[in-house]
């Protein structure tokens, strides 16, 4: 949704600067054309005529820049073009004043602050200040070690007879994995309703520690 409105926001900026452009082009034509007005009407005073020549001292000039809409009015192509600009521009800025209301209306849809859970790995157990987690809720797990050895934490299925570590690895949730003796790692996880159909634990698949009691049930409600 950021990378969608970064975008919006640097196409609504390219759109402005050519604008802008053009509009700084359109003056510069337009005092040119005052200009050349200021000579038409010294040079050549009757209006109706379609085409004017201008006679210098080095040979006639023809001058395309007027062209004759309304007897007695002689508009420039710059003026137009002024016009045109000042119109998109104007059309550009009341859409983008349209389009400013809507950001006030996200932080509602924004998610909630995540819920910190500290799990605390020992030789050989596993300790948890919450065990049953709502799905559709942020939670934030702060894992320590504080046993002797590597642990590793994960929530998967409890494991039965005939099940292998990849069929665990295949299944879990989520993995902290390799945590050292009296290192903290973090996982940031949001249970899905799909989880409600399964019975979790958390778990320790280092050898030989999850036979030894590294394990402790956990429930996913909705």
């Amino acid at each position: 949704m950021q990378h969608r409105i970064i975008v919006v926001l640097v196409g609504i900026l390219l759109v402005v600067v050519l604008a802008l452009g053009s509009l700084v082009v359109a003056l510069a034509w337009v005092y040119r054309g005052d200009n050349q007005q200021k000579q038409l009407s010294q040079a050549a005073p009757v209006v109706g005529v379609t085409h004017v020549f201008i006679r210098s001292q080095s040979s006639d000039v023809y001058d395309p820049a007027t062209i004759q809409v309304v007897r007695g009015t002689v508009v420039t192509w710059a003026r137009v073009l002024l016009f045109a600009a000042m119109l998109s521009l104007g059309v550009l800025l009341t859409a983008c004043g349209g389009s400013t209301a809507s950001p006030t209306a996200t932080p509602s849809a924004t998610s909630p602050a995540p819920m910190t859970v500290t799990v605390t790995l020992t030789d050989f157990k596993i300790a948890s200040d919450q065990t049953q987690f709502k799905v559709g809720v942020p939670y934030h797990f702060v894992v320590v070690n504080k046993g002797a050895t590597e642990h590793e934490l994960m929530i998967a299925p409890p494991m039965t007879a005939g099940m292998t570590l990849e069929q665990i690895d295949d299944a879990q949730l989520f993995e902290a994995p390799d945590i050292e003796v009296g290192q903290t790692k973090t996982v940031d996880y949001i249970f899905k309703a799909s989880a409600l159909n399964g019975t979790w634990e958390f778990a320790c698949h280092e050898p030989g520690h999850y036979e030894a009691g590294m394990k402790l049930p956990v429930t996913i409600v909705a």
